[in-house]
């Protein structure tokens, strides 16, 4: 067990206890080396995080049956513990509006993730989920319908909140049930989806007629021509993309404007939250779990350790050295990930000054020992003046070195105040 894993493990039980109850403090215990075996190898298999993790057990098969054990404890209610923290961390969301992700992800084609997330800052953060034993990506409003509730608990007050979804959530239960809760919603409907306006009577979306590159957005029209699943007073935005040459066709509880296809863009930030949690990164399927509610557990887990790495990278960010770290080619590191890279910010701040006064104190030091060496091995004089001018000349490019990263670290705080305001 290295030094680091423990500091690590400590910052995680202070992490974990913050907001949560725990009725036995030996499962967040066991959540917490969870987490550093997770943060270490970047991966959910539980025989690779045996390394990283410092229990009693003397022998490997012993913790895995531990951590097997945690992930199946029915004790364990991963929204009970995981709804404080995560409510307490938007508690003060600055944004007029908030929106939030929902979709669906399948688990070997045997198990259905549904996640609903709160996008921010380019990616979206888990708010709750439910994992249920079905083999299709479209599942019943009944599966969701008291997740939603749940969330509407955790949210701030006085946000509007907007709900994205896709194709699979096109139905009218839905809408209704985001009126009730107080929130809009945009949502991406297919091609066959019925509309009625008053000058054109029933019509399909697909014969909006749409040029490409052409964007229509109607107003106040009624939707579905069955009576009992009739909507009233909904707007719709439709546009064909010259880019891909594909047709988007949204629902709006609010009346449309060609912002309205920005906002239902923010939804595929859902889809890199399920990649990170996948085949690029944590390997969600490598844990070979064949339950509903163990895996429910595990994606707790995998949620908290994602906000603790998102609370780093972002405190590497406001604190002005994300170019330290990220070189920002192309896309660049993921927020999470900049927590990742062995970049600590208050050494970077303080480390360098410290490493200055090191490095001259040792070279001193070794300077006078080479120094006393010569003399008793009887050099010339001439060979201690060229070796002490050697050294000097060394001393003076290392601590010119210093000096170049000291001046080089104040203008890179400078140049990414910048890239911090484009986070914010």
């Amino acid at each position: 067990m290295t030094q680091n894993a423990s500091r690590i493990y400590n910052e995680l039980i202070k992490f974990g206890s913050q907001y949560s109850q725990w009725s036995d403090v030996r499962h967040l215990g066991v959540m917490a080396w969870m987490m550093v075996g997770m943060i270490a190898t970047g991966s959910v298999n539980l025989t690779k995080w045996l390394s990283h993790i410092n229990t009693k057990a003397l022998i490997a098969q012993s913790t895995q049956r531990q951590l097997s054990r945690w992930l199946n404890n029915p004790r364990i209610n991963p929204a009970k513990l995981y709804s404080p923290v995560i409510k307490e961390l938007i508690a003060k969301w600055k944004e007029p509006e908030i929106y939030l992700s929902f979709d669906t992800s399948q688990l070997w084609e045997e198990y259905s993730m549904i996640r609903l997330c709160v996008v921010h800052q380019g990616r979206a953060l888990p708010l709750c989920w439910r994992v249920i034993k079905h083999r299709s990506s479209s599942v019943e409003m009944s599966s969701y319908q008291d997740m939603l509730k749940r969330a509407s608990k955790l949210l701030p007050v006085n946000v509007k909140v907007v709900l994205l979804a896709d194709r699979a959530f096109a139905n009218p239960e839905l809408v209704r049930y985001v009126w009730e809760l107080k929130w809009q919603c945009r949502i991406r409907i297919k091609g066959n989806f019925w509309i009625y306006a008053p000058k054109h009577g029933w019509q399909t979306v697909k014969q909006l007629h749409l040029r490409l590159g052409e964007a229509k957005l109607i107003h106040n029209v009624k939707v579905h021509k069955t009576e009992s699943k009739r909507l009233t007073d909904v707007h719709i935005a439709a546009a064909w993309e010259s880019g891909s040459r594909e047709y988007w066709y949204i629902l709006s509880t609010e009346p449309t404007t060609l912002q309205t296809f920005w906002e239902y863009g923010l939804r595929f930030d859902i889809e890199e939250n399920f990649l990170d949690d996948k085949s690029n990164g944590f390997d969600l399927e490598s844990s070979r779990l064949r339950s509903a509610p163990a895996i429910s557990r595990l994606c707790f887990v995998i949620a908290l350790t994602t906000l603790f790495l998102t609370a780093q990278g972002l405190a590497v960010a406001d604190s002005g050295y994300r170019r330290l770290v990220d070189p920002h080619w192309f896309r660049g590191l993921v927020i999470s990930r900049l927590a990742g890279t062995g970049f600590t910010p208050l050494s970077l701040k303080t480390g360098l000054s410290c490493l200055s006064t090191l490095l001259l104190l040792i070279l001193t030091l070794t300077l006078l020992l080479l120094l006393v060496e010569n003399i008793f091995r009887n050099y010339s004089a001439l060979s201690s003046m060229l070796l002490l001018s050697t050294m000097l000349h060394r001393l003076l490019s290392v601590n010119q070195v210093i000096n170049s990263l000291e001046f080089r670290l104040k203008k890179e705080k400078r140049q990414s105040k910048r890239d911090t305001n484009c986070l914010k």
